[in-house]
């Protein structure tokens, strides 16, 4: 396949935001203050004890690889805080949190994490010191809350055999290890939004609770380039596609009925962490040399039936790989040698998040 592969050039013309596995950033090391983002999109505001990547095993985290994020709580929220009530947004000075950007065009997120109780070390939850926190997408102007995605605090249940964190002992709640987090927003997001993950203490800044974080993966797929032009086409009939579980249908498209020539249409997976393309007088070539592609069809593409059009491509991934999707997705794209004449646009790629 290399002959075929390697004269041909790809452009992007859209940003795609990274989903987060925290596999990249170092461990133990604070997360940037301020609008500054590290190489997760992540970014802290100082307030708190640490805020960082881990790689030390606790209490079902990582949800998959070796690291993860944590949040140690601060604050004070409050004087009372009582229980299952949401903090006010935008948060209040002392409150921890983390920030991710949210990609313009998503239609979902999904995550892990687990509120770990300190309070419940020293006797029954009470409304003075109501540890919690929250993940909310929030706008990245206002701070406002858009809508609230999880939820805990020291009133939260804790399992009849909960697991004690190995930094301080704090009580594991709601499910026996990591929680699992899935949101659909019923329609794209528009852009200028941010996941907001918050950790808070009330009263006191005394016997700090926490909350871990890993997989983050953000639903939909996003095409770039000329979209008039020769692309890879979401063709998923009775779903969205590009959903663990279900199945997703793909497609090269020329872009013209006309247009012929040989095309190649490949998937890797894609998780935004490091720069996975290089450079190409088209634009960037996605295509990453480190890491595996299969190749999903080639051809020629001629008249017929379907002129300008390769076949569709059906897969599924089973539930079991999503482990192996842990804040990455797929990136599917299609390269077509024709003449300039009729195919003045370049190829473009499908990136695809699994959910």
């Amino acid at each position: 396949m290399r002959r075929h592969l390697a004269p041909l050039m790809f452009t992007a013309l859209a940003a795609v935001a990274s989903a987060q596995s925290f596999e990249c950033s170092p461990p133990n090391v604070a997360l940037p203050i301020g609008s500054t983002a590290d190489c997760e999109n992540a970014r802290w505001n100082g307030e708190g004890p640490f805020a960082g990547v881990v790689n030390v095993a606790d209490c079902g985290m990582p949800a998959a690889g070796s690291q993860y994020a944590r949040l140690v709580a601060s604050g004070p929220l409050s004087a009372s805080h009582p229980a299952g009530t949401l903090p006010a947004r935008p948060l209040p000075l002392g409150v921890a949190e983390i920030r991710l950007d949210a990609p313009a065009g998503a239609t979902t997120v999904s995550l892990r994490y687990n509120f770990l109780n300190q309070e419940a070390l020293w006797g029954p939850p009470a409304a003075g010191f109501n540890d919690g926190m929250e993940i909310a997408l929030c706008d990245s102007v206002t701070g406002a809350r858009i809508q609230s995605l999880a939820y805990a605090d020291t009133f939260s249940a804790i399992p009849a055999s909960p697991c004690g964190s190995v930094y301080d002992g704090s009580v594991d709640t709601l499910a026996v290890g990591a929680d699992t987090l899935t949101f659909n927003f019923g329609a794209p997001l528009p852009a200028g939004l941010h996941l907001s993950i918050a950790c808070w203490n009330t009263f006191d800044d005394d016997f700090d609770s926490s909350v871990v974080v890993d997989c983050v993966t953000w639903g939909n797929s996003w095409e770039v380039g000329f979209l008039s032009g020769p692309r890879v086409q979401n063709v998923t009939t009775g779903g969205p596609g590009f959903v663990i579980g279900s199945n997703t249908s793909v497609q090269t498209r020329g872009g013209f009925p006309f247009i012929e020539g040989y095309h190649c249409m490949v998937a890797q997976l894609w998780d935004g962490n490091i720069a996975q393309q290089f450079g190409g007088i088209a634009g960037d070539y996605w295509i990453c040399t480190d890491r595996p592609f299969i190749v999903l069809s080639e051809g020629l593409l001629t008249g017929g039936v379907n002129p300008g059009r390769g076949p569709t491509v059906n897969f599924t991934l089973p539930l079991a790989a999503y482990g192996s999707f842990c804040g990455r997705g797929i990136v599917i794209q299609s390269y077509i040698i024709t003449e300039l004449i009729t195919n003045p646009s370049f190829t473009t790629a499908l990136f695809g998040w699994f959910r």
